[in-house]
């Protein structure tokens, strides 16, 4: 039920950036003015069974893929859910939920 979750919350203000998250992990928007325009990109699981001809011709318009051999964890962890868990330690490494980038770190990012 819905109204039993967890009421936890991370706020990002993506005027001047770019946020990079687990899009399984629940999300949403809060109310605004204006025109906003979203893109997003994401890659299945199954990305490594597509035709090298397709992988191609993704990368040659801007669009690389992962290698079929990528580790779909390598920036993020995994979702942990709702279950009650052990939470990081300073001994037990872990990814980020989530990872914000300002323009400036983006290769080849420009904004007008």
């Amino acid at each position: 039920i819905l109204e039993d979750l967890p009421k936890s919350k991370q706020s990002f203000d993506l005027t001047e950036g770019l946020a990079l998250f687990n899009g399984n992990c629940a999300h949403g928007v809060q109310p605004f003015k204006g025109s906003r325009y979203s893109l997003v990109y994401f890659t299945l699981g199954c990305h490594p069974s597509i035709k090298h001809e397709d992988r191609e011709r993704m990368k040659n318009i801007g669009f690389p893929l992962p290698a079929t051999n990528e580790d779909p964890f390598k920036l993020l962890r995994p979702p942990k859910g709702y279950l009650k868990k052990a939470g990081a330690t300073p001994t037990k490494k872990e990814l980020p939920a989530y990872r914000c980038y300002e323009p400036a770190a983006i290769p080849n990012g420009r904004r007008k």
